[in-house]
């Protein structure tokens, strides 16, 4: 009994050494292609700086957006601008997206990062608009005829961003 438990280990020990040292060249290979992508660029891969595109193209829209509304203008002055700005951004966005979502075809790890990239940065740069635009905020949804405004500065700019990020 004892001879059959110790052949049945011994032969158990064998098949995970040949299991486990089968896919080091696969593993290896992997390693090397994603430090080769990573050294071609310069430390991001393709999907990290896809995925700053997109948050960077955010951040230029909320500064444009905080330009506009910095002297406080009259809703029905500063309508026709936003709309105007919104418009140019969706256009710019869309065009992120298509890059965005050609990574999930070229190749899923480049679209794994990309989403991890956004996944940790998304919400800083969303509460770096909440501050920007705060006091406008305020002022828009207290001011007559404000309200579509407001709605653009807290769920607009969210929105383009979500263009950019649809799958």
């Amino acid at each position: 009994m004892k001879k059959f438990i110790l052949v049945t280990f011994f032969l158990i020990c064998v098949a995970l050494v040949f299991i486990s040292c089968g896919d080091s060249e696969k593993k290896s290979a992997t390693t090397e292609e994603t430090a080769e992508v990573k050294k071609n660029v310069g430390g991001d891969d393709k999907g990290v700086i896809v995925a700053k595109d997109i948050l960077n193209t955010f951040d230029r829209v909320v500064g444009e957006v905080a330009k506009l509304v910095k002297d406080k203008p009259n809703a029905t002055e500063l309508k026709p601008k936003i709309e105007a700005l919104y418009q140019k951004y969706a256009e710019e966005m869309k065009t992120l997206n298509a890059r965005y979502l050609d990574l999930k075809d070229e190749d899923i790890v480049l679209f794994g990062s990309a989403n991890g990239y956004l996944g940790e940065n998304r919400g800083k740069h969303v509460f770096k608009k909440d501050t920007t635009l705060d006091v406008f905020l305020y002022h828009y949804n207290l001011t007559d005829g404000g309200k579509e405004i407001y709605d653009f500065l807290k769920n607009g700019l969210i929105n383009l961003l979500e263009i950019a990020v649809k799958r």
